[in-house]
């Protein structure tokens, strides 16, 4: 006999959501405050070796190392991942042939952080009695088991807490979470610039790892002895080191909730507004110049996607030789590179010293690429 059961209300008592998380599977859209933790966005490049230092990987992602000696790494974006979970990229660092650290020094560290702007911070009610618990869940392999830190670090304030998890097999995907309270002393400032930094350390020395960071407190700096409390993986030791990241999730709660699946297009805009990649490649257009001064000059407006965090962005161009040029009727008017200035968080005036005989004041041409290795970013980025 057939049956039926109804309900008025379904709720949880662990997971600030309702519905419960598990019904929908991992709807319940924006609740992951990171951009890109499914690390498939990489306009800057997919792969960059011998870096140290601080250096950008995937988009909205960067390494950030101190005091490394010998220690030389390779980043960018891999396919190895946890493909049964959805995932088909990671955020890789491994470390390159024959260049691993000897000995890790007191003030040595190499870790991964994202930053959060303020007005993206919010919903955390940082600085009030009500501040929210939040869960920082992801995917995580590498080739050195053991004890590894994470740390969130809050700007106004100066504020930090953190945790550790363990890797407990060698070149295995692992899937880990760590739950955090929130800050109830200092408010987070509703702008644009960084809110919350959150950090992953691969390499610790001990000046980073002597003060306890289980509750919010003072920290001296991003980097001083709370941003690694806890960490003993002795990380970049050995040149057979490396460490995938994929799947980061930071969501309001004490539970994990599945990860949050967006489009490659959302992905792609989230991302553009810090960093937005022009154009790539030869005979790549940027678009109608008019001359001025008689000809000697080339002026393009040059309109972004999507607007930027800021107008104090930098502008980088990648090429070998000159890597512009100008056209007018099939025929290359002006060879030189591009200087860019008139910036606004919309677009900017890209200024082309041309060659002679491109025309007249007032007169049009097309400019567009003129290597392979051409390419031209904006950023802004933290």
């Amino acid at each position: 006999m057939p049956s039926e059961l109804r309900v008025d209300k379904v709720s949880s008592t662990t997971s600030p959501y309702d519905p419960v998380f598990s019904t929908t599977g991992g709807a319940l859209s924006h609740r992951n405050m990171i951009d890109n933790g499914a690390m498939a966005i990489a306009q800057r490049w997919t792969t960059n070796a011998d870096r140290h230092g601080d250096d950008y990987i995937v988009d909205r992602w960067k390494t950030e190392m101190t005091n490394e000696d010998q220690l030389r790494v390779t980043i960018g974006q891999s396919g190895t991942a946890p493909n049964d979970q959805g995932f088909v990229n990671s955020l890789y660092v491994s470390v390159d042939s024959g260049d691993a650290e000897s000995a890790i020094a007191a003030d040595e560290y190499v870790k991964i952080v994202t930053y959060l702007e303020g007005l993206d911070c919010q919903r955390l009610r940082y600085g009030t009695s009500n501040a929210q618990t939040t869960t920082l869940s992801f995917w995580v392999r590498a080739k050195l088991a053991g004890t590894y830190a994470v740390s969130l670090y809050q700007t106004d304030g100066n504020q930090s807490i953190g945790g550790t998890y363990t890797i407990n097999a060698a070149d295995t995907w692992e899937k880990k979470s760590l739950t955090f309270a929130g800050n109830t002393v200092n408010t987070i400032a509703d702008d644009n610039t960084k809110g919350i930094q959150v950090q992953f350390t691969l390499m610790a020395g001990s000046n980073y790892t002597a003060t306890s960071n289980t509750s919010w407190g003072a920290n001296n700096s991003h980097a001083a002895g709370k941003m690694a409390h806890g960490h003993t993986a002795a990380w970049g030791t050995s040149d057979t080191h490396d460490f995938y990241i994929t799947g980061v999730q930071w969501e309001l709660g004490s539970v994990a909730t599945p990860f949050e699946h967006r489009s490659h297009a959302e992905y792609l805009a989230k991302c553009q507004r810090y960093c937005e990649l022009l154009v790539e490649g030869d005979d790549q257009g940027l678009g109608i110049a008019l001359e001025y001064n008689n000809g000697s000059s080339l002026f393009v407006q040059v309109w972004f996607r999507t607007a930027k965090r800021s107008d104090q962005y930098s502008i980088t161009a990648m090429g070998s030789g000159n890597y512009l040029r100008a056209r007018r009727t099939n025929n290359i008017g002006a060879t030189a590179d591009g200087t860019f200035h008139n910036r606004s968080t919309g677009g900017m005036l890209m200024y082309v010293q041309s060659a002679s005989d491109v025309g007249i004041d007032g007169g049009a041409a097309w400019i567009e690429t003129n290597a392979p290795s051409a390419k031209i970013f904006v950023d802004d980025d933290f």
